[in-house]
């Protein structure tokens, strides 16, 4: 349907779940540079994906619950404004691992019983080792199963 309106698919990203696990507080932090995320062209918000531009970190500075857990950041959208899914600063299988605690602590908090990520299509090296971390796919990793359009003005 949206090709069918002009819009021309930008980006995929696989959506995983996995349950909650054991849970450790993590602070408060901030986006520092936009380098710091590690995504090329969108950062996932939910399910909402913003170009990747200094307006977007400035946006997300006022907007997003951003935490830090040994290190490692991610963030999430409040839970009135979009469903929590989290966005890891840095796409590596250590450092998702690392805080899942966090984020298991950040899900809990807010009454939210998974732990969601928007994995770009372009990362799907870290499909094998985060199914062995417990996270799944609706359609078993065939194919990316979120699709990002965009329509030029």
């Amino acid at each position: 349907m949206a090709k069918k309106d002009g819009f021309k698919l930008a980006k995929r990203f696989y959506c995983l779940q996995k349950p909650l696990g054991e849970k450790v507080k993590p602070k408060k932090a901030k986006i520092e540079l936009l380098d710091e995320l590690e995504y090329n062209e969108y950062i996932p918000y939910g399910w909402k994906f913003l170009h990747k531009c200094e307006e977007s970190v400035e946006w997300l500075n006022r907007r997003a619950e951003i935490r830090e857990y040994n290190g490692f950041k991610f963030l999430y959208p409040p839970m009135h404004e979009n469903e929590p899914t989290f966005t890891p600063f840095k796409l590596s299988v250590e450092s998702i691992e690392d805080f899942l605690p966090a984020m298991s602590f950040e899900a809990r908090k807010i009454g939210y019983g998974n732990i969601d990520i928007m994995l770009p299509e372009d990362k799907q090296d870290l499909i094998e080792p985060l199914k062995e971390l417990g996270f799944k796919n609706w359609s078993d990793f065939k194919e990316p199963d979120v699709l990002v359009f965009r329509m030029e003005l």
